[in-house]
């Protein structure tokens, strides 16, 4: 699997600000592959998580070559928060979590 995402974006929704971050995960592999949660962590300059975000997939298989887009929406962002990190979570298989290798990929 791979993960991919754009820079964060600033939108107005009402009469607040939220950030959106778009993305897609993609069957790299030739054969079918199960999906996993995908977790997106804000980060403070000192480095630690002070919110997430875990987004479930609308599908449980993806098929080789084929991706799946996500898009993350922060309606109150912590003000601290520095970046945004996009990782894999757990296996979601008949509607409960399996835990899954994490692979960290910055941005």
């Amino acid at each position: 699997m791979k993960l991919q995402f754009g820079s964060p974006a600033r939108e107005q929704q009402g009469d607040k600000e939220v950030i959106i971050l778009k993305g897609s995960i993609t069957n790299i592999s030739d054969v079918e592959q199960r999906l996993p949660e995908i977790l997106i962590s804000a980060i403070d300059a000192e480095e630690q998580v002070v919110q997430f975000q875990t987004l479930k997939p609308a599908k449980l298989i993806l098929a080789p070559g084929k991706s799946l887009k996500f898009t993350s929406v922060f309606k109150d962002l912590v003000p601290t928060a520095r970046r945004l990190d996009v990782t894999y979570g757990a296996f979601i298989e008949d509607g409960h979590a399996e835990e899954a290798p994490k692979k960290d990929d910055h941005k």
